[in-house]
């Protein structure tokens, strides 16, 4: 069946980033993305599955509900009656999260779905959540997973605690100012609890399957079973970049100073095209051979000091911390206040001078129409881009007072 026309089609492979912990996102129909593009069953025939999931684990399921899901996940939002971990609490609020699968194109154009067993992901998103319990604020608890589709929806899931608030995406242009500055405080306080996550080399983090290779689900039940179960480990990041890379494809090897993370990412960019034969011009070689030129010359005028060019601990990272993935909620006095971070697909630990991209989307708050139209394709949503007299001309006082909140709060926790 053909979806719409080839020209498009790329663009039906893309969807808006998850919401799950956006309240005002729930909706009750079926999602044509959801069920068309993802060949997903629609949410009135496929909620029966979900309390039938619920039965199959001991647990009594309620008021399940369909959230606007993203690109990866199919998200629903589920309440718990009488969770064995909670006691005392009568109701847990709870989300099962469900991955979408890849999708590709088939020689005719047309999108299909990749027919998978096991989703190993799974174990991965649970064992960092498990490293960040209890070290980590505002960071949801795993209460329970299956990486198998051998249950009563058919599908891999990870089911989570619920965090309170709304998506901050949705919200941002209603929060005041100077709650923005309370937030910006918060997420410093964030931002540094990550950082004193330290690891030996820099990589992906995932699931340690070399001491794990057996474990494919967890029954929800009390939160002592995941900390018994679920250790992380640092692998080589793949050597092909894109969201198409497979979990154990060809690695680069794991570094331990920025210095060195150039100097094996050049090298393995830039490797030899396929079907290379000795002896012949290769082009990739004579890129490699000059980037290297240039990262010596770097080098020795003093680009890298010597925390970059020598063995340092490499530190957490979460590479989407954006308003599509934090929480936030209003309290009874009106202020607003950061709630939680979601989405820890794909975690990294790298050298910390990798992780300091500033969130400016705190201050930055002008729309592009008012940069010189030269400049509006540079932009990016990001004022920090541009010469200090181009900034100052954009950022108004209040941003500015924000940024400056922002870098301080920075400035004193990690001293």
């Amino acid at each position: 069946m053909t979806i719409m026309q080839t020209d498009t089609k790329q663009e039906a492979l893309k969807e808006p980033t998850s919401t799950e912990g956006d309240s005002s996102s729930i909706v009750e129909s079926a999602s044509e993305i959801s069920t068309v593009i993802h060949e997903h069953e629609s949410f009135e025939t496929f909620q029966h599955k979900v309390y039938a999931l619920g039965t199959e684990l001991g647990l009594h399921f309620k008021d399940v509900t369909r959230i606007d899901g993203g690109y990866n996940n199919r998200i629903i939002a589920v309440t718990i009656q009488d969770f064995p971990s909670k006691a005392g609490i009568q109701d847990t609020q709870a989300i099962l999260r469900i991955p979408r699968g890849d999708r590709e194109l088939d020689a005719d154009g047309d999108i299909v779905p990749v027919v998978i067993t096991s989703d190993p992901r799974i174990l991965d998103d649970a064992a960092v959540l498990h490293l960040l319990a209890g070290r980590v604020p505002k960071v949801a608890e795993v209460l329970g997973f299956d990486s198998t589709l051998d249950n009563a929806i058919g599908f891999p899931y990870t089911l989570y605690t619920r965090i309170s608030g709304v998506n901050l995406a949705s919200v941002l242009d209603e929060i005041p100012m100077e709650d923005m500055a309370v937030i910006a405080s918060e997420l410093a306080e964030f931002y540094t609890r990550l950082q004193d996550i330290k690891f030996p080399v820099s990589g992906r983090l995932l699931h340690d399957d070399d001491k794990e290779p057996l474990l494919t689900k967890l029954p929800p039940g009390p939160s002592e079973r995941v900390e018994a179960t679920m250790e992380v480990a640092v692998r080589g990041f793949l050597q092909n970049s894109g969201w198409d890379d497979e979990r154990d494809g060809p690695t680069i090897p794991v570094t331990s100073s920025l210095y060195k993370q150039f100097e094996v990412g050049i090298k393995h960019a830039l490797r030899p095209h396929e079907g290379y034969k000795p002896g012949e011009y290769d082009f990739h070689a004579e890129f490699r051979d000059k980037l290297n030129s240039m990262l010596q010359e770097m080098k020795s005028m003093g680009w890298f000091d010597a925390d970059e060019t020598t063995t340092t601990d490499s530190v957490l990272h979460h590479w989407g911390c954006m308003p599509r993935n934090i929480t936030v909620e209003q309290r009874e006095d009106s202020s607003w206040h950061l709630t939680g971070i979601v989405d820890w697909d794909e975690i990294d630990c790298l050298p910390p001078v990798l992780t300091r991209r500033p969130p400016f989307w705190l201050w930055d708050r002008l729309d592009d129409d008012l940069l010189p139209e030269e400049m509006q394709r540079y932009k990016d949503d990001d004022f920090d881009f541009f010469p200090s007299e181009v900034n100052s001309k954009q950022l108004t006082a209040a941003g500015a007072n924000i940024k400056e909140v922002f870098e301080k709060a920075i400035i004193m926790k990690c001293s």
